[in-house]
């Protein structure tokens, strides 16, 4: 926890002193947004984990919701970060980073626990933030505006 605290502080101070404060605003906005996406995907495309337990008895959303949220949730973080000057190849990195992570934790949680939980939800989402500051931020050093 400590070193993804960490990650997120030197992300955010690595936006905010290339690009100024309304672009670390942005990023927090576009990161809280597109960050709860690959865990609702993960609980409405796969099954819990365990039959009884919290992830079961919510019960899960449909694929439908999730690509409906995940279209508003694109258009939001993309009118925020060309609001506030943030770099779309930037975005498109955090994308991909999160891409590629949920392979692997989809992979993981079928090979490991043969399902998802609430709690492998809330770790994608952390993981899924911390990928879009540094999409941000690794795109603002390279001076890709």
């Amino acid at each position: 926890m400590g070193l993804a605290l960490l990650l997120r502080v030197f992300a955010l101070a690595l936006i905010l002193d290339r690009a100024g404060p309304p672009a670390a605003s942005g990023a927090l906005v576009a990161a809280a947004v597109l960050s709860r996406l690959s865990g609702l995907h993960l609980l409405a495309g796969m099954a819990p984990a365990r039959p009884v337990g919290a992830s079961a008895s919510v019960g899960r959303p449909s694929l439908t919701t999730a690509w409906l949220a995940s279209a508003i949730g694109l258009l939001l973080a993309g009118g925020v970060a060309l609001t506030c000057r943030l770099p779309l190849a930037g975005l498109g990195l955090g994308l991909a980073l999160i891409a590629l992570k949920a392979l692997l934790v989809r992979r993981l949680c079928r090979q490991l626990i043969g399902g998802q939980t609430g709690d492998v939800a809330g770790a994608t989402q952390q993981l899924d933030e911390i990928a879009l500051y540094l999409g941000f931020a690794l795109m603002l050093g390279a001076g890709l505006s």
